[in-house]
């Protein structure tokens, strides 16, 4: 482990350390460093640590960020995240780009970018801010390409805009939407899963019929579901 020079006073060390939120806030309150919080940018993780020190919180206690500049880390756990909304950018917490929520591990996906089409998830980054998800595309169907350039076929990271939403999230999104106090006037009050408060709530059952062809919104209403 390496010392940095200081950030605005706040002391900064580098390891070589693998992980999905790089910026560690630490705290020495016995002979050993410990993990009190992470961040995915060192602004959010500076800010974690002046509004402790600032609240006398610590004590006295040494406090440091420690910056992991091995990568990402993969892992068969779903990591913390938030919805994007908008233009946001990755600040404090990880960024899901997808609408509705992430792929469960060992989930279906299809991949909608450069024609890799369907797989199957085997696992959780976060890269530069954003959650992504690890796929193993289907020997059968991956293009030409993919085949030539990854002869072993091994999983790599997509992210949620990226991804098809299958039938199954779509109607777990759906029961989320139904069962909470989300429009005023038809629109949407607040933020959710990726839409931006005011949308109106045709533009949301129309954004779920492009999606898949199977759903139906007023059949979905009547409670009629295909099998997914």
């Amino acid at each position: 482990m390496s010392t940095d020079t200081n950030h605005q006073d706040i002391l900064v060390v580098k390891s070589k350390e693998a992980a999905n939120y790089p910026f560690v806030v630490q705290v020495k309150a016995t002979e050993n460093w410990g993990t009190l919080n992470a961040a995915v940018t060192l602004a959010a993780a500076q800010e974690i640590v002046r509004a402790l020190t600032s609240s006398d919180t610590l004590n006295g206690v040494p406090i440091r960020i420690e910056h992991c500049t091995g990568g990402m880390q993969v892992t068969p756990h779903l990591p913390l995240f938030e919805h994007r909304v908008g233009d946001e950018l990755p600040h404090r917490v990880a960024l899901w780009t997808g609408t509705g929520e992430p792929p469960s591990y060992g989930d279906r996906v299809d991949v909608r970018v450069n024609g890799i089409g369907p797989g199957r998830v085997t696992g959780y980054a976060v890269d530069a801010g954003y959650l992504g998800v690890m796929v193993l595309a289907d020997e059968e169907t991956r293009p030409a390409w993919h085949k030539k350039q990854h002869p072993q076929n091994g999983s790599f990271l997509t992210f949620g805009a990226e991804l098809q939403p299958t039938l199954k999230g779509l109607y777990a999104l759906w029961d989320k939407i139904q069962t909470a106090p989300l429009f005023t006037d038809g629109r949407l009050a607040v933020p959710f899963h990726g839409f931006m408060a005011g949308t109106p709530r045709e533009e949301l059952w129309a954004w779920f019929e492009r999606q898949d062809s199977r759903f139906i919104v007023k059949d979905v209403l009547q409670g009629i579901r295909v099998q997914a």
